[in-house]
């Protein structure tokens, strides 16, 4: 009896320590499994983000690139226009030498209408070159000698007076402008004594309304001077 039971008893342990084996077992095999899964699951999730941090920095790149070239692009424009403006500055200027040094020859040379169409060609396609106040004042000057010679007398002195009027517009502080005022005050004194020589010549050949028309004319521009005082003198005379 005693034998029997104890073998009784021994199988039923074996029989409990197989089953807590095989439990043990099953548990181990579910946490392999599971800490398999998990590892492929980080792999998978690893390479994921890796592919996500790959493109990434591809599209970065790109866009980097794309900056730069577009900087580069700007850059290079910005040079070109730079020089093209230089360059044209450059042909701007040696343009205007060359055309005043055009008219400085015609000048030379005493070829006052050449000379005059040289220089306003200067002032009109270049007014802010270096040359264009030199070039309108000498206009004005020329003008005025060509009625000194009594060519088209009151025609040049009119427009010496207009050259010599814008030059000082244009160009005030200018070198010359001092010179320009000058000429400008001789230009009236000019116009002033023609205008009393056509009275006078009116007066002697007895027109005399014709007279008094110069005579007042000379007054109301004059303001004061020698010819005014000449001029008003000779209205009283004729009865004014």
């Amino acid at each position: 009896m005693t034998v029997n039971r104890k073998t009784t008893d021994a199988k039923k342990s074996v029989k409990s320590a197989a089953k807590v084996v095989r439990v043990e077992s099953n548990t181990v095999a579910e946490k392999g499994r599971e800490f398999v899964l998990a590892t492929v699951g980080a792999a998978a999730i690893v390479r994921k983000q890796g592919e996500k941090l790959v493109a990434n920095f591809l599209d970065e790149t790109t866009q980097l690139r794309n900056r730069a070239t577009k900087l580069a692009t700007n850059v290079v424009g910005d040079v070109q226009e730079q020089a093209n403006g230089v360059l044209a500055q450059v042909k701007s200027a040696a343009a205007a030498k060359a055309q005043f040094a055009i008219g400085q020859l015609y000048e030379g040379k005493k070829k006052s209408k050449e000379a005059i169409t040289a220089y306003q060609k200067l002032v009109r396609d270049q007014p802010g070159s270096g040359q264009a106040p030199e070039a309108l004042f000498r206009v004005g000057v020329i003008l005025t000698a060509e009625a000194d010679r009594g060519n088209q007398n009151q025609a040049n002195l009119d427009l010496a007076r207009e050259a010599f009027n814008d030059y000082l517009l244009q160009y005030p502080g200018h070198s010359r402008n001092a010179e320009a005022r000058k000429f400008l005050s001789g230009v009236g004194g000019r116009d002033l004594q023609r205008s009393y020589d056509i009275a006078e010549f009116y007066e002697k050949t007895g027109k005399t309304e014709s007279a008094k028309v110069y005579y007042r004319d000379i007054v109301t521009r004059s303001k004061s001077g020698p010819l005014h005082d000449k001029a008003r003198a000779r209205l009283r005379q004729l009865g004014e």
